[in-house]
């Protein structure tokens, strides 16, 4: 027995070591213990984007040389459908995915790894994340990226021609029309937006104090707020106070008509703030000023990376996507360029950065009444339905409430059939 004992010990360490990378590949074990390679289904041609992009390459391989990562590029226009295909086709070529929205969905298809194990072996503080979708059915689902809270761009050089104080924004919806009456003036149009769209609506909808799914899956964004939210667009329109044209506008032109100086006020996302400061790409450098919303709340939406269980190495995989959500990551992507919207709060309130950075203090002041859009499988058909009906309100073929009454019975089924709205 002496003399097979060396043998023994040789059979149960290869054991022990076989045991182990099989925890490592199922997320149940430590740090990668092996080669892996990590594929990044990642948005193209974003400012952030390109920037993680750099720190991974130059800090990342440096810190898990064991550890590939590859990425592949995809327009922001096609990830989240490209990312559907791959979670049923399950071809296991991408194991991290990067998209907005689509949570319930892909986990209603069992297409994604919850990160809840992951989390709580790690301490990772997503305490201190901003929630811009990630967790449904009490579970974690994903890492925030981009932590997109709706807020007011305007166009400093336009209230000084008006008489108005930038220094001095608008605080209160009240305040808001108003000063889209007084901005109005000389071509210019005092607030830049396409009125017949659903991101629109719902950012407004949620100033007025409304909601769009209550917590039982009832739509709920045609009561009194939603109309009131649909009657003021339809009102600004034909007051003049937005661009005539702007019905036909998609984002990018919508984007383009405040770059271009046509708008002097813009509800919109983080990024444009620093779009507006690239003289590259905007004519209002050097203009440009944010501040938070006014109204009961702020939208909150934003990208987030997403494992396929079909991942391999999820052990690797966790390791990327804790790196990027990291804060001394999130911070260099600020510093180097990328867009200002970081996801950890510890960046987000960081005096250095809100000193150089007036967006974050912007966004830091609306963090405490952000919404979330609803967390459904149904949000592209509920958003189909708004889009519809919207188009027919601003026609005056329906009421505003007409319209919104009859989206949310056609939301209702929907959400009926899903068998998410239970009755």
């Amino acid at each position: 027995m002496k003399r097979n004992a060396p043998l023994i010990i040789m059979l149960l360490a290869i054991v022990v070591m076989i045991t182990g990378c099989s925890k490592n590949a199922s997320g149940s074990g430590g740090p990668v213990a092996r080669k892996a390679t990590v594929n990044v289904m990642w948005t193209a041609a974003m400012n952030q984007s390109n920037v993680i992009r750099q720190i991974i390459e130059e800090k990342f391989a440096v810190q898990h040389p064991d550890i590939t990562v590859v990425f592949s590029e995809v327009p922001q226009n096609e990830i989240n459908n490209k990312g559907l295909m791959e979670a049923i086709g399950k071809t296991g070529a991408y194991d991290v995915l990067m998209q907005n929205l689509h949570v319930p969905a892909l986990v209603n298809i069992n297409a994604l790894e919850a990160l809840d194990p992951y989390i709580e072996r790690d301490n990772f503080p997503m305490d201190k994340m901003i929630d811009n979708g990630v967790t449904y059915q009490g579970k974690t689902w994903g890492i925030p990226v981009r932590g997109d809270v709706r807020v007011l761009h305007y166009n400093a050089q336009h209230f000084i021609d008006a008489g108005l104080d930038p220094d001095k924004p608008p605080a209160t919806l009240e305040e808001y029309t108003e000063y889209a009456k007084i901005l109005t003036r000389a071509g210019r149009f005092g607030q830049n937006r396409n009125p017949n769209n659903v991101d629109n609506f719902t950012s407004i909808l949620f100033q007025f104090g409304g909601e769009f799914i209550n917590d039982k899956f009832e739509p709920v964004y045609n009561s009194d707020a939603g109309v009131m939210a649909l009657q003021y667009m339809i009102d600004q329109y034909k007051a003049g106070y937005v661009d005539s044209q702007s019905t036909s506008w998609d984002y990018s032109a919508e984007i383009a008509g405040f770059l271009s100086g046509g708008g002097a006020m813009f509800d919109c996302w983080p990024a444009r703030y620093i779009d507006a400061g690239m003289p590259e790409k905007s004519k209002i450098a050097g203009s440009q000023r944010v501040a938070a919303l006014p109204g009961a709340a702020a939208l909150v939406s934003g990208w987030h990376m997403v494992m396929f269980n079909s991942t391999k190495d999820k052990d690797a995989a966790w390791e990327f996507m804790k790196f990027v959500a990291d804060p001394a990551c999130q911070k260099e992507v600020i510093l180097r360029g990328g867009d200002c919207n970081p996801t950890h709060l510890d960046v987000l309130n960081d005096p250095e950065l809100q000193e150089k950075y007036e967006i974050l203090r912007a966004v830091s002041d609306s963090f405490d009444k952000t919404k979330i859009y609803c967390l459904s499988t149904q949000y592209e058909a509920v958003r189909s339905h708004i889009n519809d009906e919207m188009q027919k309100a601003f026609q005056g073929v329906k009421t505003a409430r007409q319209a919104l009454d009859d989206a949310a019975k056609l939301s209702r089924q929907a959400l009926i059939d899903a068998g998410e709205l239970k009755i």
